[in-house]
């Protein structure tokens, strides 16, 4: 059960991070694609392996972000841990992967 509340503020700024470095490297992966022959919708297909490794730099990302503006030292002072961020940020990117794909099956 998730039982944290962090700071509207802060839990928007999570969430507005977590979108556009998503958004970014969705339509990067897919663009790439391009150069590869590989038609842009299915550069936006659900890989696993994709899903994986988004996730991963997007958490990154976000983490570096926080840490570059020690919100994650007042997060943590809130009590709000790392892996709590980690578990939304996987949410968030899952719930995005999720509507791509509906979006693409149409």
């Amino acid at each position: 059960m998730l039982t944290f509340s962090p700071p509207s503020p802060f839990l928007g700024s999570i969430v507005v991070r977590t979108v556009l470095v998503w958004a970014f490297l969705r339509f990067m992966t897919a663009a790439l694609g391009t150069f590869a022959e590989i038609p842009f919708l299915e550069g936006l297909a659900f890989s696993p392996l994709r899903f994986l490794w988004i996730t991963a730099f997007v958490a990154g990302a976000v983490f570096a972000d926080l840490r570059l503006h020690r919100e994650n030292v007042f997060l943590a002072n809130l009590g709000v841990s790392l892996w709590q961020i980690l578990g939304l940020i996987t949410l968030l990117c899952g719930g995005f992967e999720f509507l791509l794909w509906a979006w693409i099956r149409g």
